[in-house]
């Protein structure tokens, strides 16, 4: 059965406990905080409480660098690399080299590890800590310098994140010395540029996401035809083994869509997870991803970091107040009922959207609120994503390469998903193709298509649904999917 499901072999957890036992009484479930994929967050932050200053925080790096010269060296020789040399001689330079010099060295070291990224498509876990310690470097030669540059700050601090978040027991987390400078370089580029930002004030009640379809929007939600509506199924009456059998895909068998329901209202706090101002008081100062606009509707479309302060402040508070706009519109009669205002997207603010990030690895105390669900098999997770953003925003039609669990915090959404049985209507393009994380994506404006340039969609069939607060869905490896937020809107994800 474990090879059945897949689970992975190595789980410090036992896997048979997924499917619990009928004679004992029901284990009261962990936190995130404490999952074996999850612990290392709450260590490594810990590492900077109080916070070490700058100069500190350098120090640490270069007596790291040190530790690791000797097998880091010799990994970067062996890895066929044409650029091992240069880049082991920027190293060099880093570990002895004052401020200004180390970053001089640390940027022309990242130009190389950038170089081997687009000649392999990937790197090795010694090009990963190579781009680690350049990255940290720049950031500390940047804050030390007469005159940071925030944006500079805010690129190096982006890349230098996604590193942490998505290799962080590569990179060595784990041991107190790593651990406080990465955490330290971080923490200090988040406070440079969200002092940078300056604050604002808003009033509380903009900061209410709505719990209820807000009437005025309703006139803008699609009509969810009830022969295409997904399944729904309380948390009572799937148990894992039964979610298995019946919905996850398997080998040769593609998964079936269904949204769970009861498991994140018993099992998550979603009334403090859903707290923008919480939120903005406990964690303001943290950096974010986000972008502005759509691509599929007009040029007015960026994509920038900014504090999380702002996002709340600027958008989603300013989104809380637009559940009114366009409410006579006539695009409401007829036939046109199921599909938005044309002009809506224009008529309401600049959309705002903080998409597939690692939000809870910035903040572990929201480990805290949640739980990882049984319903993800014991399977090796990826990184907890949130999706955070203004009414609205759409997720393009496009696939992934694992099997997903969507679950809606607050707010709303419409969802429409397509099986693969109907992928050759769907004009897609594919991403990493014949790689296991291939993924892909269609140019079809879902909602409101241009039938002349994408016929084929006209037949493509599909199933829908509006999510809402506690839902979790189901999306299998590789479906289809489209998403639109009807309201401001948290979602959080598990791949």
């Amino acid at each position: 059965l474990a090879q059945f499901f897949n689970l992975q072999s190595d789980m410090e957890e036992d896997p048979w406990a997924l499917f619990g036992d009928d004679e004992a009484a029901p284990a009261e479930r962990q936190p995130a905080s404490s999952h074996p994929h999850l612990a290392w967050v709450k260590t490594l932050w810990s590492r900077v409480t109080p916070l070490p200053e700058v100069e500190s925080c350098g120090r640490s790096l270069q007596q790291d660098l040190q530790r690791r010269s000797h097998d880091l060296f010799h990994d970067l020789k062996i890895s066929g690399s044409a650029y091992a040399t240069e880049a082991i001689g920027c190293l060099r330079e880093i570990q002895g080299g004052d401020p200004e010099e180390a970053g001089r060295a640390a940027a022309q070291c990242q130009e190389f590890c950038t170089a081997e990224m687009e000649d392999k498509s990937q790197w090795t876990s010694a090009w990963r800590l190579t781009a680690s310690f350049s990255l940290g470097q720049q950031i500390c030669s940047c804050l030390l310098g007469s005159t940071p540059d925030s944006s500079a700050v805010a690129k190096l601090w982006m890349r230098l994140f996604e590193i942490l978040v998505y290799a962080g027991q590569d990179i060595g987390v784990e041991h107190e010395l790593t651990g406080t400078w990465v955490a330290g370089v971080i923490l200090h580029a988040e406070l440079h540029v969200a002092r940078g930002a300056g604050t604002v004030g808003v009033p509380a009640v903009d900061l209410e996401i709505p719990r209820t379809l807000p009437a005025a929007a309703v006139a803008h939600v699609p009509v969810v035809d009830h022969a295409k509506a997904i399944p729904r199924v309380h948390c009572d009456s799937l148990p894992v083994l039964q979610f298995a059998e019946q919905y996850l895909g398997k080998e040769g068998k593609p998964g079936s869509p269904v949204i769970i329901e009861g498991y994140l209202d018993s099992n998550w706090d979603l009334e403090k997870l859903s707290d923008l101002g919480q939120l903005l008081n406990a964690s303001g100062h943290h950096l974010v991803p986000v972008t502005f606009g759509s691509s599929l509707v007009g040029t007015d479309f960026e994509t920038t970091v900014v504090p999380l302060r702002s996002l709340i402040v600027e958008h989603l508070a300013t989104s809380n107040a637009t559940h009114g706009a366009g409410e006579n519109s006539e695009s409401n009669a007829g036939d046109t009922a199921r599909l938005p205002d044309p002009d809506l997207e224009r008529i309401l603010p600049r959309t705002c959207y903080m998409s597939q990030h690692q939000l809870f690895h910035q903040c572990p105390e929201l480990l805290d609120y949640i739980t990882v669900p049984e319903y993800t098999m014991g399977r090796r997770l990826s990184p907890l994503n949130a999706w955070v953003g203004t009414r609205g925003t759409v997720t393009t039609l496009h696939s992934d390469a694992g099997e997903n669990l969507l679950c809606q915090v607050a707010g709303f959404k419409y969802v429409r998903l397509y099986a693969l049985d109907q992928t050759d209507r769907l004009h897609v393009r594919y991403v990493r193709e014949g790689t296991p994380n291939v993924w892909g994506t269609s140019p079809v404006r879902v909602e409101k298509p241009d039938l002349d340039a994408h016929s084929q969609f006209a037949d493509a069939t599909y199933q829908e649904t509006l999510l809402k607060p506690g839902d979790m869905l189901y999306i299998p490896k590789h479906h289809w999917h489209y998403i639109r937020s009807l309201t401001t809107s948290i979602s959080v994800n598990f791949w």
